[in-house]
């Protein structure tokens, strides 16, 4: 299983008890280095202190931390932590899920990411009302608006949130069909590569 924005090994450490050898990277280091704790303390896992954008170079050739896991056989990729929200420019979201096909040929993405409401408080109330009093501010004072979607969290950072559409228009762009989509707990979604669905059909 490779795993992504694995932040300090929460999800590799439940992958592991459940029997998967688990390939995980996180790029803030002292994140990493908690995750690469966790990893030394389950046989057949792996920590790695990369980015997203170091997948993206892996997949196009380009070398780099993840470039040995390259086509290695991956039962299932997970992006991890909401980590896709975390990707607020449309150019690196699209490249991200386009590199995994090379990256694991085959293999099932789950993913999780932040909803429109979401704003990792109270299901997203805070934002409910703090997101028109920015924008009229932001008009007001002559300072651009932050895109929508565009949210900050304190202990979180930037996130871009998504609509369950925007999540399936960026996995068609990329060859993938959604083959599970929920919204609760937390939205989240199963992407098979479309030839995959097409043949079981």
């Amino acid at each position: 299983m490779l795993l992504g924005g694995a932040g300090g090994g929460r999800e590799l450490a439940g992958l592991s008890a459940l029997g998967y050898e688990v390939t995980a990277f996180e790029p803030a280091p002292a994140l990493a280095d908690a995750l690469a704790a966790v990893a030394s303390r389950h046989p057949g896992a792996r920590a790695v202190c990369a980015s997203y954008a170091d997948l993206v170079r892996a997949a196009r050739g380009d070398g780099g931390p993840l470039a040995a896991i390259v086509g290695a056989p991956f039962d299932a990729v997970v992006l991890g932590w909401a980590s896709l929200s975390h990707l607020t420019d449309p150019a690196a979201r699209a490249a991200l899920l386009a590199a995994l096909p090379a990256v694991a040929p085959g293999a099932p993405v789950l993913l999780s990411y932040l909803g429109p409401d979401d704003d990792g408080r109270a299901n997203g109330r805070v934002e409910r009302l703090r997101s028109p009093l920015r924008r009229g501010l932001a008009l007001a004072l002559g300072r651009a608006a932050p895109a929508p979607g565009v949210g900050f969290q304190p202990g979180a950072g930037i996130y871009q949130r998504f609509s369950a559409g925007e999540i399936e228009a960026l996995a068609a762009a990329a060859g993938y069909e959604a083959v599970l989509h929920e919204r609760e707990p937390y939205p989240h979604a199963i992407l098979a590569p479309r030839s995959r669905v097409t043949a079981a059909r």
